[in-house]
């Protein structure tokens, strides 16, 4: 699990909060793994978007590149305040069980009409 938190614009009438964590679940026993966005908080989301992901290894000098997905846009029905949403497919090795990930423009969509970028802990355990 990865925790990511939104960025928000102050408003003087009150302050909006989303937090938005990743889990990364492998499918049986081999390489292939799948992400899932989870969000909950007082903003009704309807998509979460990004322009690519890339999963690498949590070394800080050189770090090792498994997989990269490009542009991506998820779309929630209904819109909700709390969900779900599968980001993604990717191989990662069996023997890893820790991996980076290194969002580019990872977004979501309020019910307000404003795309608001999402940032934060970028690691997650392989489950």
């Amino acid at each position: 699990m990865a925790l990511l938190f939104c960025a928000f614009p102050f408003n003087a009438k009150s302050i909006t909060t989303t937090e938005t964590q990743a889990y990364v679940y492998r499918i049986g026993t081999g390489t292939v793994c799948q992400i899932s966005l989870r969000w909950s908080g007082n903003i009704r989301v309807s998509n979460y978007r990004y322009n690519s992901l890339e999963i690498k290894s949590t070394s800080l000098l050189f770090p090792t590149v498994y997989d990269t997905l490009g542009y991506r846009f998820m779309s929630v029905q209904p819109a909700a305040l709390a969900g779900t949403v599968h980001a993604g497919t990717f191989s990662v090795p069996v023997s890893v069980s820790k991996i980076k990930l290194d969002f580019s423009g990872l977004q979501l969509y309020d019910m307000a009409g404003d795309w608001l970028s999402v940032f934060g802990i970028r690691n997650a355990s392989v489950n």
